[in-house]
């Protein structure tokens, strides 16, 4: 109610600023005002049509405001010494976690909800959350998705294609350890069972430090072997190491609706589709 008469009261304010300064519009100063509050007449006129239309300022702000925290994981199960820092969270924690959030009124949603909501409308939870697992480990696919499965929960994968029933060749190179990947029959299952796969890449570099054609490939590929395993187009790509340049930024629009990243912050409508932030429990 408090925005809606701010609204209502804002606009004889700036029209008696713009009735003030439009007459002296040659002089430089009053020329710029005028321009931007007549800008700020039109941009007020749209969000009072906007809280008009959909009924008040409380009922624009739940169907079209919604923040959503998307919760970036990759391994959960047993930490192994000399991973990378952050890699794997214990089960224990994991399930805390989950049940910390529906106490708390979350409720998940998959990215392709997400992506048909911005596209065609309809509802989304009161309090939306995003689960988003990196990598694919076997070990998430066993411990992770029952617990999410238990509490009602969804989530989606992000896989690397290349080694899907393999193991994580890009940290063995770096000398850290060994992890066994989901195999195409695991990822089948849980697709059916709700949890939705996206890609990441198709060999896991960093690419920020590869050819623009390499990257192209790395993408392109990714997304041609995710829709031949799934029999569809995947929705969403997260970058690798959460590392990303502009010629990554333009590959990952061009094949998939949605990026992730791993900068922070939350996922709105005003959100660049390609660089959807992520934040750790």
């Amino acid at each position: 109610k408090q925005m809606d008469m701010h609204a209502s009261l804002s606009e004889p304010l700036l029209a008696m600023v713009y009735g003030l300064a439009e007459p002296l519009r040659r002089a430089r100063f009053f020329g710029l005002l005028a321009n931007r509050v007549l800008r700020a007449r039109a941009g007020l006129q749209h969000v009072c049509g906007a809280i008009e239309e959909a009924g008040s300022w409380d009922e624009l702000e739940r169907r079209f405001g919604v923040r959503t925290p998307v919760i970036i994981y990759h391994n959960v199960g047993r930490p192994h010494l000399g991973e990378f820092p952050g890699l794997t969270t214990p089960a224990a924690e994991f399930e805390a976690q989950i049940q910390l959030l529906m106490k708390m009124g979350y409720r998940s949603i998959l990215p392709r909800e997400w992506l048909s909501w911005r596209q065609s409308g309809g509802a989304l939870p009161d309090r939306p959350v995003m689960l988003v697992f990196d990598d694919g480990y076997q070990e998430a696919c066993r411990i992770a998705f029952p617990i999410i499965e238990k509490y009602g929960f969804r989530a989606a994968c992000m896989v690397v294609t290349r080694f899907i029933g393999s193991t994580n060749r890009w940290d063995e190179e770096a000398g850290r350890p060994t992890f066994q990947l989901m195999s195409e029959e695991q990822i089948g299952d849980w697709s059916r069972k709700g949890i939705e796969f996206g890609g990441h890449t198709h060999s896991h570099p960093e690419l920020p430090f590869e050819s623009d054609e390499r990257v192209e490939q790395e993408v392109a590929q990714c997304k041609e072997d995710l829709t031949r395993l799934l029999g569809e187009p995947p929705s969403s790509f997260a970058y690798p190491f959460g590392s990303l340049s502009a010629p990554a930024e333009a590959a990952v629009s061009r094949h998939f609706p949605l990026g992730f990243t791993s900068w922070p912050g939350r996922l709105h409508l005003g959100t660049n589709t390609s660089l959807i932030p992520r934040i750790a429990f």
